[in-house]
């Protein structure tokens, strides 16, 4: 995969757009010595699987909307029917080294908040998701300033993507993975607002706004599913679904013509543009008679069966809905019914 191409490529065409936002003002704590302290405590803590200390220094909206997606999460186990080995799957994709001891469903519903946090959040999967000659690997620090809610540094240096603004740290070491960090200053306090983790298994990342009302649906069945070595990975596979549709949109704003996209974007997919370590874009229609949106794109697995997305979108806006299917042929026949309207059968 050409990491860097993608994940930079990605981070421009999200965010040049909306870079705008002004520096928050610095006192004490947000000076550069501070942000790179607590830069540093943050970076250990995401490295070592220590999900309890990021927690404690995340933004109160935030740790309560961890605890909003708990309790909806559970509520959904429970209409679920999930038995004991689904729940035993969800902790073995997502605690893969068991430090949650969890066996069934009756303890992944009596996890605590900052528990669920580390499951949910990807922070105790990641330790054993890296190399053994990747533990011991140095970090250094090669990006500080301030992030804007474009998704980027002032000098787009690191290419990390945030969703929130504030004095933010970036950190690299020799095998390319990379840690981003953005703070908030509340009183004298700097806390968490968000981070992003690339490393060869793809991105992981958590701010609040991904758990928002928004998104609650996509982080609970992301969840629920199987916990899902299929649905971590399906995360790369929504990056690249929506890095595809910014350049398919950058493409069309330049003669209106949605027929003139499907050449550059063609060009694109035999470049590996849109190609990650589990998932690579393959594939764009427009003309959805039968839908709301314009134009749609189908992201394809690289690794075997780990599904296949359908991204649908809108020209102006730039609004978009994801779908995953089993099967390509589940994809395709949702794809006809967005071309030619549902199929209506006949009453006897």
């Amino acid at each position: 995969m050409r990491k860097a191409h993608v994940w930079l490529g990605l981070c421009l065409l999200l965010g040049l757009a909306l870079m705008q936002g002004q520096p928050v003002a610095q006192n004490a704590e947000s000076d550069p010595a501070s942000v790179r302290r607590m830069g540093d405590k943050i970076r250990t803590a995401l490295v070592g699987g220590d999900y309890a200390v990021v927690f404690t220094q995340l933004r109160p909206a935030a740790r309560g909307r961890v605890a909003l997606l708990y309790e909806r999460f559970k509520h959904e186990l429970r209409k679920s029917g999930m038995n004991n080995d689904g729940a035993a799957d969800i902790a073995k994709s997502l605690d893969p080294n068991g430090k949650l001891a969890i066996q069934g469903l009756k303890d992944l519903e009596a996890l605590s908040e900052v528990d669920f946090f580390g499951l949910a959040s990807g922070i105790l999967r990641f330790p054993a998701t890296r190399k053994a000659e990747q533990v011991n690997l140095a970090w250094h620090l090669v990006e500080q300033g301030q992030a804007y809610n474009s998704g980027i540094f002032d000098q787009n240096t690191a290419g990390l993507s945030f969703f929130q603004s504030g004095p933010a740290v970036g950190y690299e070491n020799r095998d390319g993975e990379q840690i981003g960090i953005v703070f908030e200053q509340e009183g004298t306090a700097l806390l968490v607002a968000s981070y992003s983790v690339q490393t060869d298994q793809g991105e992981m990342s958590f701010h609040s706004l991904e758990l928002g009302a928004a998104d609650d649906g996509g982080a609970l069945r992301r969840l629920l599913h199987g916990g899902a070595p299929d649905s971590v990975k399906r995360s790369e596979g929504e990056q690249l679904l929506g890095a595809a549709r910014d350049f398919c949109r950058v493409e069309y704003s330049k003669t209106g013509d949605k027929s003139a996209v499907g050449k550059p974007f063609a060009t694109e997919v035999e470049n590996g543009t849109f190609d990650g370590v589990n998932f690579g874009v393959r594939t764009y229609h427009a003309g959805l008679e039968g839908s709301e949106f314009d134009a749609a794109l189908e992201v394809h697995p690289l690794d075997g069966d780990s599904g296949y997305g359908l991204m649908t979108f809108k020209w102006a806006s730039g609004e978009s809905e994801i779908e995953w299917f089993e099967t390509k042929s589940e994809l395709d026949e949702r794809l006809t019914e967005l071309k030619d309207g549902p199929k209506i059968k006949a009453v006897k």
